[in-house]
């Protein structure tokens, strides 16, 4: 099984980087949002003659930030212009899912049969009936994306993207607007904020450089990173997950070494990279920077001691309110019903913070957490989980979180098998820590799921895949 990938981006994805370049530093918002509505109508052109190269390039690229129109950001009459996007792929794309390989179909199967259960009890439970309708789109296109890609059709245009994100253009991005950008302070995070999808370079780049085995510039890429790293610390910041996500893909690098010459090599060279790129952190990094890395060792210190109100009370305040989000909502689907928290409460249903209230953990006020609309905080009930493990449960239950566990098992599996040590290797961490953070991270961990299927029906028979 091979995927050929050209590493050249065309004239037309480099002309889409630069508007969401544009876009990004919001110097006109009206340009900005004619130049997007040009690429989606290129993008749509494109589809309707099979080429879905640019689709794909809009999902990534809009993916990093929501400072500035993008597809995701765009609306037109109430409407984000994601969603017809959406239904257009979908419309195009359903006749390939009229058969699907079986071993695929008996893992996710549990999912599949759940949705008219998630729909039952999601509109019982909902928040309001534009959440719920919200919510189960969210969802039907994350099954979609899971399905479609574990045939394999899309998988080399993808991962195509995948690669052009890692090596042009988040260094890029990041230099051309961490080099414009003021030095932020706590207080002025939301003016150069990048969303999470931002994460997935740092928990790739390694993987790719020392993994990926077309790759021959590892110190060339190795110094780019270095660059990168110290304007994100400088200039943008790191998030807790991102800094433990970086260290279990440096571990899992070193661990699928294969041999022990292999291992040491790169032991030495992770090693160097680590040191230096840490030691340039803390001496470069701004003041929230400092504060994550030291939010980081916190969470660990209280994963290893163990879970009690005291330690909890001294974790970090973002990863505090994340575990009592787990805990809440697990204690409100047991006080509803005992099976809920197997099957959960469904499609746009809320959670209350009743067993455990974060004014006991020290959180004063929720407004502070910038996790809740305000209407969620008047009423007392909140939407989902701010992390995979914390959402899953609370809308498809443990048997979603389960099943999302033991793809990634199949995953790390693979990984002594294929050459897709590279893109396996941050899909795994980045499914078990993103979930819940809005459609476009459905979207992308759908694909990423999907292709972790795909890959595993193909080592154990065929798969219909053209890719």
């Amino acid at each position: 099984m091979k995927i050929k990938l050209s590493l050249k981006p065309n004239i037309k994805e480099i002309s889409f980087f630069a508007i969401h370049v544009f876009s990004y530093m919001n110097i006109s918002p009206h340009i900005s949002t004619v130049l997007i509505l040009f690429a989606v109508g290129l993008s749509i052109y494109e589809m309707h003659n099979n080429n879905f190269n640019l689709f794909f390039a809009l999902l990534l690229l809009g993916n990093y930030h929501s400072n500035g129109p993008s597809i995701y950001t765009l609306n037109i009459i109430g409407i984000s212009i994601i969603y017809p996007m959406l239904l257009y792929f979908a419309l195009l794309n359903l006749k390939f899912l009229r058969v699907l390989n079986r071993k695929v179909m008996v893992i996710i199967a549990p999912l599949i049969l759940l949705i008219p259960i998630n729909l039952a009890l999601g509109y019982y439970y909902k928040f309001t009936v534009i959440y719920f309708f919200l919510d189960t789109v969210r969802f039907l296109f994350f099954y979609f994306f899971i399905l479609l890609f574990s045939k394999g059709i899309y998988n080399a245009e993808f991962l195509r993207q995948i690669k052009l994100y890692i090596v042009y253009y988040v260094p890029l991005f990041f230099l051309l607007t961490g080099l414009l950008s003021p030095e932020i302070q706590v207080s002025e995070i939301k003016s150069n904020y990048f969303d999470e999808f931002s994460s997935f370079y740092i928990l790739s780049i390694l993987p790719y450089i020392f993994l990926e085995p077309s790759q021959k510039n590892k110190i060339v890429l190795l110094l780019m990173t270095v660059i990168v790293f110290i304007i994100k610390a400088k200039f943008f910041y790191f998030s807790s997950f991102e800094l433990l996500g970086f260290i279990i893909s440096i571990f899992l690098i070193i661990y699928f070494s294969g041999n022990l010459i292999v291992f040491f090599k790169r032991l030495i060279l992770v090693t160097f990279f680590l040191g230096i790129a840490w030691g340039l952190i803390y001496k470069y990094g701004n003041n929230y920077t400092k504060f994550k890395i030291n939010q980081s060792i916190t969470v660990v210190n209280f994963l290893i001691n163990g879970l009690d109100k005291n330690s909890l009370l001294i974790v970090p305040f973002s990863p505090r309110v994340r575990i009592l989000e787990f805990f809440n909502s697990i204690h409100d689907m047991q006080k509803s019903h005992k099976l809920l928290p197997l099957i959960g409460k469904g499609f746009g249903s809320s959670f209350k913070m009743e067993a455990l209230p974060p004014s006991e953990f020290g959180i004063v006020s929720l407004y502070d957490t910038g996790s809740y609309s305000e209407e969620e905080i008047k009423r007392g009930e909140y939407k989902g989980g701010h992390n995979t493990i914390s959402f899953l449960p609370s809308k498809i239950g443990f048997i979603g979180l389960f099943l999302m566990i033991y793809i990634a098992f199949i995953g790390l599996k693979l990984c002594r098998r294929t050459s897709f040590k590279w893109i396996l290797i941050p899909s795994i961490i980045y499914m078990l820590m993103n979930m819940g953070y809005g459609l476009k991270n459905f979207i992308l961990i759908g694909c990423l799921i999907g292709f972790i299927l795909w890959l595993f029906a193909d080592f154990n028979g065929k798969t219909g895949s053209n890719g």
